[in-house]
């Protein structure tokens, strides 16, 4: 009887924390108040722990206009597609506008396969909350209202994964001296030219 009591019990245990996560969206799991304009990414938590470097290869080739080569390291502008209500706040917002309907850019940076057609890569990114900028960076993978613009290729000294963490200290360097207030100086496009000069 105690067996089956314990069984019992370890089982609500465990069945209690396994959740729909693929109902979640980006504004419930979000815990801060963010100045961005778009704050649903288009995926799920449940897409975005699914990463998958197939799609993010056929996204990398279609933003490159054609293939990539292998064991190579790319770099690209990701562009969260604007909706028709977003108003750019400075120069810079409005040049990514106009040239690419972007309301919001980061870095992808990452290397392709040597014997399959894969991309894995990083995406680097800032979002201005009540408190001041913050950096995320996280695997990379396409999402519904996202897309690539080609930036180029680098190599191993510029782009390997000892670099990429320290394009991302450059990064939070970066974010310390932002303050907290969008300015001309300091935005999503800034942020993305200087991760890119490391580059």
């Amino acid at each position: 009887m105690k067996l089956l009591l314990l069984i019992t019990y370890c089982i609500a245990v465990f069945a209690n924390p396994i959740l729909d996560v693929t109902a979640w969206n980006d504004t419930e799991v979000q815990v801060r108040d963010s100045a961005a304009d778009s704050v649903n990414d288009g995926a799920s938590l449940g897409r975005l722990l699914s990463r998958d470097s197939r799609e993010a290869y056929d996204e990398a080739t279609r933003a490159a206009g054609g293939s990539l080569r292998p064991n190579s390291y790319y770099y690209f502008m990701d562009c969260v597609i604007a909706s028709k209500k977003y108003k750019p706040a400075t120069f810079l917002a409005r040049w990514a506008l106009e040239k690419y309907g972007c309301s919001h850019v980061g870095l992808v940076v990452g290397k392709t396969n040597w014997l399959s057609n894969k991309f894995t890569a990083t995406y680097i990114h800032v979002r201005l909350f009540n408190d001041g900028f913050w950096q995320t960076a996280h695997d990379y993978s396409p999402m519904e209202d996202q897309y690539l613009i080609y930036g180029g290729r680098t190599s191993s000294s510029k782009a390997s994964k000892a670099k990429i963490e320290r394009i991302i200290e450059k990064g939070e360097e970066w974010v310390k001296r932002a303050g907290i207030h969008l300015t001309e100086r300091y935005n999503c496009v800034t942020h993305y030219m200087y991760l890119k000069s490391f580059l």
